[in-house]
Formats: structure tokens, sequence, C-alpha cells
């Protein structure tokens, strides 16, 4: 809701439905391993909260809600951080709520996620203790020259455009920044 663009916008572009009743989600998760739960329709009182952070226009902590909040009880996560300062208090509620294994991250560059721009900051719990850390993009072998225009957009259209670039196999900064998400 706080950005331009999100995961709900682009998935509704390629005709996916959100409003799928939640026995529905539940089998489809079963089916395919895969099922985007619309937090405004898997927790109806988030759709209140939906018309409250578009207007505020920035990151609360209910970009936080969601993932921490998950029915399906994950066991491992990883989950990206609006601001360095929650990546390690972050971290702890996930092993407070059950988390066995969790990557929480931010990027210096100010995304919620790895990066291949700038370096990441992280914290990883490996089920016994967490730990600080630092991914650096220049460590990835055969990442070449990163363009941030096959990354960024200002238009949902121009979203849809390179979710469709990368899901083509088309070697783009796109398809290595979510080839380093995925792989985390």
């Amino acid at each position: 809701v706080s950005s331009l663009s999100g995961s709900s916008d682009v998935l509704q572009s390629i005709g996916y439905n959100l409003d799928l009743p939640k026995e529905e989600l539940e089998k489809e998760f079963l089916r395919t391993g895969f099922v985007f739960l619309f937090a405004q329709a898997w927790h109806p009182s988030m759709k209140y909260a939906g018309a409250v952070r578009r207007e505020l226009g920035f990151r609360t902590f209910f970009n936080l809600i969601g993932p921490l909040s998950n029915p399906f009880a994950p066991k491992f996560q990883v989950l990206g951080v609006y601001d360095p300062s929650l990546l390690t208090i972050v971290s702890n509620v996930l092993k407070q709520i059950g988390i066995q294994k969790s990557i929480v991250c931010h990027s210096r560059d100010g995304l919620d996620e790895f990066s291949i721009f700038e370096e990441t900051d992280y914290v990883y719990f490996d089920g016994t203790k967490a730990e600080k850390m630092v991914f650096s993009p220049s460590s990835l072998k055969g990442l070449g020259q990163v363009k941030e225009e096959e990354v960024f957009t200002k238009t949902k259209e121009d979203s849809f455009r390179l979710f469709q670039t990368v899901l083509s196999g088309r070697a783009t900064s796109g398809t290595d920044m979510v080839a380093l998400n995925a792989g985390a």
C-alpha cells in the first residue's frame, strides 16, 4: 500500500484472483505450493487499515503485521524490513513465534529485500543463535552491470512489463534481483 505497485497489483494484472475464500486458498496452496494471502481479504480488520495506509503514504508497523501473522505458520522465513533498526527486533519476534530459521534483511539502498545495487544488512537465525551479517552484491559471480531501470519503475504498467520480462527468463537486473531474493 505504501508503494506505487505492490505484489497484489502485479498479480491482479495477470488475472490472479485475490478474493478467493479461505478454503479455496488453502486448497490452492496444497495443490500448487503457492498462494498469495491478500491481507485485506484474509484478515478482515486489515481492510480498515488499508485506506489509512494509502493516505499516510509511508511505511508503518502495518507493513510487518502481515508477514508476522501468516496463518500458515511457516517454520522458515525470509522477511524484509523497512528500517535497519528493526532487524534484530523482528528476528527475535520470529524466534518467539516459533520460526525455526529466519533471515531478516534491509539493504543499504533502502529496500526491504536483498539488493544487487548496495550491501544488505541482515540477521540470520539458525535455530540456535542470531547473527548480524552483511551481504555484498560484489560477491556474486556472473553479475553483470546492474541497471536500475530494469528493476525500478514509475508506473503500474511498467511494473507489469518488468514482471513479464523476469518471468520470460530474459537476463536483466530484474531477473538478478529476483534470483538473489529467491536464493535467500
